[in-house]
């Protein structure tokens, strides 16, 4: 049983067990000797004074044009950097380098027994969204993410298939909301279920409307457990390759995780989470 604090990827796991039920290549540079610890919620972490918001000109563009990426790898310096593509369904285009980084941790059994080892990608919070993760379709979207969270057997190099491992791999895509006139304003409203069908409650509790909810696409791959003990219906497919592998040295704690530099691949296929979606599915490949 995993002890201490649960990472942002983790988490995103259980949401996903719930979901199934409803319903990128840089080379590998030199490791840095210092430790990396994930920022606030598991993700976005900097070390070694990494850059935390280098938009460079893409901010100067739309949210999305179905542009090339502006790869941007100073937010993180000591995670790994991930980049690759998607394609299928609804959804086609690329990670930027820089957009997504991927470690390994493994966390200390609170009893002594055997840690428990997982991959995490995470899309970074740095910068602007087109920094992140760029549409050639929908042309329209607002943003996009990626979330992996894979168990792995062991802190080592080697290949690791879906039936292996537990967890998840996730894509989203953020289109825009629908026009205003949907949702009627309530100023009076305290939640949300006093909002029509497909409109939430956003501004200050003094001064709540009723606005649209941004629709979202989600692919998702998910092994038949979420890593932390729930039983998910399987999705999709994963591959991990993981080539190399090496520990921070300064993690080198008795409860704290111990974070990897670690560099690989990871090709998956997602199938469609939409209420609507039908038997397409994704292709995502990633290089970190």
């Amino acid at each position: 049983m995993r002890g201490g604090r649960k990472s942002k990827s983790r988490r995103w796991s259980g949401a996903l067990g719930a979901l199934a039920v409803l319903a990128l290549g840089p080379a590998c540079g030199g490791s840095d000797a210092a430790g990396f610890r994930p920022g606030p919620g598991g993700t976005g972490g900097t070390a070694g004074g990494g850059s935390s918001a280098d938009a460079g000109a893409t901010d100067a563009l739309p949210a999305f044009d179905g542009g090339g990426c502006t790869d941007d790898a100073g937010g993180a310096q000591h995670a790994t950097a991930a980049s690759g593509t998607f394609s299928g369904g609804s959804v086609a285009g690329s990670v930027c380098t820089g957009g997504a980084f991927a470690y390994v941790e493994s966390m200390p059994a609170a009893d002594g027994g055997t840690p428990s080892v997982a991959l995490f990608i995470d899309s970074t919070d740095f910068g602007s969204a087109g920094l992140r993760v760029r549409f050639s379709n929908p042309t329209d979207a607002l943003a996009g993410d990626i979330h992996v969270d894979i168990g792995l057997p062991a802190a080592a190099a080697g290949t690791y298939a879906q039936a292996a491992t537990c967890g998840s791999a996730v894509l989203n895509a953020t289109l825009p909301a629908p026009d205003a006139s949907i949702c009627a304003s309530d100023a009076a409203a305290d939640d949300s279920s006093d909002c029509p069908p497909g409109c939430e409650l956003i501004g200050p509790f003094s001064a709540q409307a009723c606005a649209p909810i941004p629709p979202q696409l989600t692919y998702a791959a998910l092994a038949s457990t979420d890593c932390v003990g729930d039983s998910t219906t399987p999705a999709g497919a994963w591959t991990v390759n993981i080539t190399s592998i090496a520990p921070f040295a300064a993690d080198a704690g008795v409860f704290d995780p111990i974070y990897y530099e670690a560099h690989g691949t990871l090709s998956a296929a997602l199938a469609d989470q939409n209420p609507d979606g039908g038997a397409a599915s994704v292709t995502l490949d990633l290089s970190f």
